[in-house]
């Protein structure tokens, strides 16, 4: 069978073998193998909408501020084609000009894959823009001419003859004015065997191994016939864009088997049509995964060069009759314009008169666009046009002079290029070039205010200590942006002030500017930012999102996030069985000693023992699940934990013995672990900014649920004295697993997972399952913002990246994922200082105190209902009130709680003697005081506390390290409870330490301590998207400035202290 054709993968101008305008299609479809314009509903062919296809695709349109910010920076005028928005879309040039302005190299790359012996004008514009990019930046450029690639996709053409067509296409560029002294151009088949090309093919076997069949089949449209050839020829050309593939460039040693890490970091800048981006982003999801990862390559877009016939054509080198080529005569450029050239004037000249023509859809006037300098001609062409002072025949008659100068003066400096001069660009060799010799950005790793040791100094004179000098460099760029936004600013008003050209339309959608976002209600937030990017627009609508409306537009998040939290009502159940049953008269008389009075008691030793054993297991099941779950998913993970619990409960439940029991304890805290992970880092990947809190303090209403379900057992079973009073709670378990598996089966992967694994098809279905779509809003507009908000995470995963590239537990303690880890761990282990393991003892606890058996239970289950009360009332305060101020407030009310409890027990009251399971105590009314105040304390931690703690861990760990950061902060937690587990049966236990509620004292020193370090050290997350939450972060904002801080003007609050440095 016949291998479809896709385009010329290395010719960056245009596809050569794009289709023909069809006249069944209904939207246009623009890839690297197929380029189809829409049709209206009447037949006809439409212009090809680049708006919509830079909204797909997450590319940054090209704005004013943009082009400002280049001249600026180059100190030349931009580009008549940047200008009139034919070069319309970008992916990191704003990273290209932070390099020129530091005075760092860069390289420009282009190519073509030749198919025919001569090019057509569509051919020039990258290669013409490219040489202005050139001697705008003075820097090396480097074109491919991929005659192997040709070979490989057209059937019919033999390797003698696509290198014949290579030699001359490339004297065709060289036409163009190149500069031999700082350009390397090559032929693959030449190249590839010149000895030179050691590097690149090193780089080129490293990228065929790190992507697979699947990826190049999705960016090139190849399928199972596909010629073996094809398939391996995406790495060479991906590689082509790496500094480090050409060594001899910079003058170093290119036939060493060591690769230069100084040229692998060395940025790429090129120019292409847009439909040659899905294939470029196949280079920047794996550059960073090489050996020496290479930043990834910056685009700049263009858009086609219509086709003679029209609108949705597009020229190509196997039509003679849709282009001009290069090597026609006048003669023929005459023939073609005046024959085959479509028209935007009336059908006759009297309609003409009297209408005026629309030079937007006029073909000639469109070609007079891109070859015209003079743009008060161009706007007089248009303006006369469209008021039928100008005829189409003298529309036509200035296309076929502006044509006929433009080829004649190519064909000239093409009969200049002799085989000589060719054979020169095709030498490998050292180039020269000056790049920018007045850098205006400094470097922050060399700071220009240093003394000869290297250190910066200060005000006095003195050096600045290392963590002064970060704090100034991050300042000094805060400012830096602060005024570059303003000028920009500046120079927007300036130019609408003095109206300036408006460029009449090249395609009935060539604004570089967004139109509004597409509101999925009435009251979803319009968003004003004209000139950013989609990932810019669905940052602001997700940080502008009101409760109500996350509530409308994720309930699908929200359900979901409920079924996977479902695994920690059944863990909170679990749990806190075993400290509880340590108050049941046939619990002890099974697993306890015998006392001298008759009555059985569990030791302290073991009491800890079998607490600590199920906290053992939870350490190692979530280390495990850091790893795992980055591996094979969330869902998987989960439904691993939850097949293993399903088995592990049987070892409890048969349990004859304490060493059997304390194995099933250490084997049931694998899952229990894995739960504890999952469940958050779950909760705040699947739901937006203004849900994020709620459900992951959802997470902590699960625990105290499942603990007031314990509770409900205990009670029930507390009259049942035979062995089935502990047996059944324990065979309850078995209740959950089953159903909550079968429910997350069907459970969409979390969209930041998918992300980080580059699986953007599966991150975007995933995405559609966790939104819901209005009726009144389109499929397109919908599918819009899902590229938005999927394009917004790729950025965040990318910052993280160049922040911190790797995903492994040592990377939590490096740079600014330091401090993440820090306030991540400290949080949770806050839950432990401030006395919280009353609450799992609370039974046991009122018992010690002089409460009867019966009341104990009762008043443990009045505890956790008010725990889950206390939930509810969080989510109230969350509403109007930060993270930070909840976390504080919380801390100070426990810390009265359990020091009030202290001072009550030093207290001696008139005493009544009650006999309780254990032993005989006093019942006084101080003892249900004191009880009552742990009730106080349990609402006030699980109002606080408890939940928000939740949301804490969730929002300030990166999130390529948010499992990761998740896990070394619950095995703190857990490291923590194993330490107060230990310790708080010989607080409470008669035949241990018996200090019993005066371990009040004890938990109110250690609430002062984390009340302290929460002060000076925790930050305020809310509202701030994960992205805003890197920026602060990166900066080294100071905790207690997070809040007030102003990402969006780039300004500072008044008085910040000192940034909080590694």
């Amino acid at each position: 069978m016949t291998e479809p054709e896709p385009p010329a993968v290395a010719a960056l101008s245009l596809s050569d073998t794009a289709a023909q305008p069809v006249s069944k299609a209904t939207e246009q479809e623009i890839n690297p193998w197929d380029v189809q314009a829409a049709v209206d509903e009447d037949g006809n062919v439409k212009e090809f909408d680049y708006v919509k296809i830079s909204e797909q695709w997450a590319t940054k349109l090209i704005d004013p501020a943009l082009l400002e910010r280049f001249e600026r920076v180059t100190g030349h005028k931009p580009h008549r084609w940047l200008r009139r928005g034919l070069f319309f879309s970008h992916r990191d040039i704003d990273l290209i000009l932070d390099t020129y302005e530091r005075g760092d190299d860069f390289l420009l790359y282009t190519g073509r894959g030749p198919s025919s012996g001569s090019m057509h004008i569509g051919h020039t514009i990258p290669f013409e823009f490219t040489k202005w990019l050139q001697d705008v930046f003075d820097v090396p450029l480097v074109i491919m001419l991929t005659d192997d690639e040709k070979f490989l996709f057209k059937e019919k053409l033999k390797q003698e003859e696509v290198y014949e067509y290579s030699r001359e296409n490339a004297k065709d560029i060289i036409s163009m004015g190149f500069d031999v002294k700082k350009t390397f151009m090559y032929i693959d088949s030449e190249f590839f065997t010149s000895g030179h090309n050691r590097h690149f093919n090193l780089n080129s076997t490293e990228f065929e191994k790190l992507i697979t069949n699947n990826q190049v089949r999705g960016a090139f449209g190849f399928h199972g016939s596909t010629n073996i050839g094809s398939n391996a020829f995406a790495a060479k050309q991906c590689v082509a864009a790496f500094a480090s593939s050409y060594p001899f460039i910079w003058g170093e040693d290119g036939k060493t088997y060591k690769r230069s890490k100084k040229l692998a970091a060395i940025p790429c800048l090129i120019p292409c049509a847009i439909d040659q981006d899905p294939y470029f982003r196949l280079v920047r999801e794996n550059c960073n995964r090489m050996d020496l990862p290479s930043p990834k390559p910056a685009l700049i877009h263009s858009k086609f060069l219509t086709a003679l016939q029209g609108a949705g054509g597009k020229m190509s080198a196997s039509n003679e009759n849709s282009a001009v080529f290069m090597s026609d005569t006048p003669k023929q450029i005459k023939n073609k314009i005046n024959t085959k050239a479509f028209s935007g004037g009336q059908e006759t000249l009297e309609l003409h008169r009297e209408k005026g023509g629309n030079p937007d859809i006029d073909v000639p006037y469109q070609y007079i666009s891109y070859f015209e300098d003079d743009d008060e001609k161009l706007k007089k062409l248009a303006d006369d046009y469209r008021k039928g002072e100008l005829l189409t025949g003298e529309m036509k008659k200035e296309c076929i002079d502006t044509m006929t100068v433009y080829v004649k003066k190519f064909q000239d400096a093409r009969a200049q290029v002799t085989d000589e001069i060719l054979d020169e660009f095709l030498r490998p060799r050292k180039l020269k070039w000056k790049g920018n010799q007045n850098p205006t950005k400094p470097k922050l790793e060399q700071p220009k205010e240093a003394t000869e040791g290297g250190s910066m100094l200060d005000a006095d004179g003195k050096p600045m200590t290392k963590n002064a000098q970060k704090k100034a460099a991050k300042m000094a760029e805060v400012e830096r942006k602060k005024k570059e936004k303003e000028a920009a600013a500046a120079a927007a008003a300036k130019q609408t002030a003095s109206d300036p050209v408006s460029w009449p339309s090249i395609s009935k959608t060539n604004s570089s500017s967004f139109p509004p976002v597409s509101k999925f209600e009435s009251d979803t937030p319009v968003i004003e930012h004209r000139s950013a990017s989609v990932a810019d627009i669905s940052t602001d609508a997700e940080r502008s999102m009101t409760l109500r409306q996350g509530l409308r537009q994720f309930p699908k998040a929200i359900a979901w996030s409920v079924v996977i939290s479902l695994t920690l009502i059944m863990e909170g159940y679990s749990t806190i069985l075993v400290p509880n049953l340590f108050a049941m008269d046939p619990f002890r008389r099974q697993f306890g000693d015998k006392l001298p009075n008759g009555s059985y008691e569990i030791s302290a030793n073991w009491q800890s023992g079998l607490v600590n054993g199920g906290l053992a297991g939870q350490i190692l099941g979530l280390f495990a699940t850091g790893t795992v779950a980055e591996r094979i998913g969330y869902r998987h993970t989960l439904m691993l934990g939850l097949t293993a619990m399903n088995v592990f409960i049987f070892v409890t439940f048969f349990a004859g013995s304490k060493q059997v029991l304390l194995a099933g304890q250490c084997l049931l805290g694998m899952p229990w672990g894995m739960f504890q992970c999952i469940c958050t880092v779950y909760a705040a990947d699947v739901c937006p900014v203004a849900l994020r809190a709620y459900l992951t303090t959802w997470v902590n209403a699960c625990w105290v649920l499942g603990q007031l379900i314990a509770a409900i057992v205990m009670r029930g079973m507390i009259s049942n004295t035979t062995d089935w009073s502990y047996r059944i709670p324990f065979a309850l378990q078995w209740l959950f697993p089953l159903p909550i598996l079968i429910a997350v089966w069907f459970a969409p992967e979390s969209p930041w997972w998918l992300i980080r694994q580059n699986r953007f098809a599966d991150a975007k279905e995933s995405l559609h399952r966790l939104r819901s779509k209005p009726a009144s809003v389109s499929d397109t507009d919908f599918d819009i913002t899902l590229v938005g908000t999927m394009e917004a995470m790729i950025e965040t995963n990318d910052r993280e990246q160049k922040v911190q590239s790797g995903t492994s537990y040592k990377d939590c303690f490096k740079g600014v994922d330091r401090r993440r880890t820090e306030i991540t761990c400290l949080v949770w282990i806050i839950q432990i200082l401030c006395g919280s393991t009353f609450m799992g003892f609370s039974t046991y606890f009122y018992e010690q105190a002089g409460i009867s058996s019966s009341h104990a239970f009762t008043l443990s289950l009045a505890q956790f209902a008010l725990g889950l009360i206390g939930v509810l009332v969080s989510w109230a305060l969350m509403a109007h009130f930060g993270r930070r101020r909840l976390y504080l407030s919380g801390q100070t009310l426990t810390c009265l709680c359990v020091l009030l409890i202290g001072i009550l027990a030093c207290i001696p009251q008139p005493t009544t003697t009650t006999t309780t399971t254990t032993a005989t105590v006093t019942s006084t009314p101080l003892n249900w005081t004191i009880a009552a105040l742990l009730l106080a304390f349990t609402l006030a931690y699980d109002a606080t506390l408890g939940p928000i703690c939740y949301a804490l861990v969730s929002e300030i760990p990166s999130t390529r390290l948010r499992s990761k950061t998740i896990v070394l902060a619950r095995n703190c937690y857990n490291i923590g409870g194993i330490v107060t587990n230990i310790i708080t049966p010989r607080m409470l236990n008669p035949t241990a330490w018996g200090w019993g509620a005066k371990a009040g004292f004890f938990w109110a020193g250690t609430s002062v301590l984390g009340l302290g370090w929460s002060s000076v050290r925790l930050p305020e997350p809310k509202g701030r998207t994960f992205g805003e939450l890197d920026e602060l972060f990166e900066r080294g904002v100071a905790a207690r400035e997070f809040e007030g801080w102003d990402l969006v003007g780039e300004s500072e609050v008044e008085g910040r202290g000192e940034a909080e440095a590694e």
